[in-house]
């Protein structure tokens, strides 16, 4: 019995430490300690464990409920981000302005121009929803088109004729007619639209769009921070950790997958410093969505949190899990807004037709 009291003893205190240190990593930038943002990844996880060893301690150890008790309280405030369990969402009906509106924000994962969904049928799939859900601003990542004749792939003609207004963020270009990046498209007029690029990467980007909406003007910024890079050699190294139940070489594996994810997390807060001064010194109300690829823990999200409020929160349910790659299986995409701007529904679609689920959100102006 004394064993057993000193195995929960550690176990208890060592997840209490964990927990508190994922809670702050949200306030320490990974370009000084790195270290602190991956303990973050673990919050959701370590705050399970941790309730868990509550109800275990007290039964069997007053004084160790009292240390995870501290711990659990002192790290709450991030678990609203984590999962709602009833939404705000309200009724068109209840909203006193006559006028409401919706955005989408989707990473189409190219509209699966490598066919990794093995379905032929993707692309249509994905403008089926658009049309369908037909939204006044549709924000996308890892957008794709092209011009040429001998390769019909009808995405931005499609979208063209659902929007009136549009622009784009070309990253990268191909063969003189393959276009990647980032696009918004609206059924509101661009007043101003500039594309800004961050430092030491192509792929990774943001546009800046003013949509006058009724005599009103928002600033709409769709961002795409920078990804882990994982490529098939990383990807294998995650299907070998789950199929070698010895984890015998755990170590040497695991090491080109922490140094990719050490350099994304520093890249990220390097490009949301950027983001972040832009977003203080605006004139108009912002509202900030795309692909962060990072989780709600992280020093990314708890930096634009401190100037924007989080739609899920506001309205939203369940867990709001939008990737559904291998790794980081967490709420990666957002919706960030600020007042008059006011949210009255939130949702994650159930749908799988890219490694990201698409959001969505309906707004007034208050």
């Amino acid at each position: 019995m004394k064993f057993l009291r000193l195995i929960l003893s550690v176990l208890t205190i060592f997840v209490s430490v964990l927990l508190v240190i994922s809670y702050l990593a949200q306030y320490i930038s990974p370009e000084r300690f790195v270290f602190f943002a991956f303990i973050g990844l673990l919050f959701p996880y370590l705050y399970l464990i941790n309730v868990l060893l509550l109800f275990v301690n007290i039964i069997l150890h007053r004084k160790l409920f009292l240390i995870g008790m501290i711990a659990a309280l002192m790290s709450y405030g991030n678990v609203p981000r984590f999962i709602q369990f009833s939404g705000n969402s309200l009724q068109k009906s209840q909203i006193t302005t006559k006028n409401t509106y919706k955005i989408i924000s989707f990473n189409v994962r190219n509209f699966d121009l490598y066919n990794w969904n093995n379905n032929v049928e993707t692309k249509n799939q994905i403008l089926d929803f658009i049309r369908t859900e037909n939204p006044d601003i549709l924000c996308l990542q890892e957008f794709f088109y092209t011009t040429r004749t001998d390769f019909k792939f009808n995405t931005l003609d499609t979208l063209l004729k659902l929007f009136p207004f549009h622009h784009l963020n070309i990253t990268t270009q191909m063969r003189g007619n393959d276009f990647w990046g980032l696009a918004v498209f609206s059924k509101h007029p661009i007043k101003y639209a500039k594309n800004i690029q961050f430092e030491n990467t192509q792929n990774n980007a943001v546009i800046k769009t003013n949509l006058v909406i009724d005599n009103d003007t928002i600033s709409l910024y769709n961002v795409h921070l920078a990804s882990l890079h994982f490529g098939q050699n990383e990807y294998k190294l995650l299907d070998d950790f789950e199929a070698d139940s010895s984890k015998t070489s755990l170590i040497k594996k695991s090491s080109p997958l922490f140094k990719l994810m050490s350099n994304a997390f520093k890249e990220r807060a390097k490009e949301t410093h950027q983001l972040t001064k832009l977003i203080s010194e605006e004139k108009y109300p912002v509202i900030l969505c795309g692909d962060f690829n990072d989780s709600p823990s992280s020093y990314c999200y708890q930096s634009f949190r401190n100037y924007l409020k989080d739609a899920f929160i506001t309205a939203g349910s369940g867990t709001g899990r939008t990737y559904i790659g291998k790794f980081p299986s967490f709420r990666i995409d957002y919706i960030l807004y600020q007042s008059p701007i006011e949210i009255f529904s939130f949702k994650t679609y159930n749908i799988q037709l890219s490694d990201h689920k698409p959001i969505g959100e309906e707004f007034y102006l208050h």
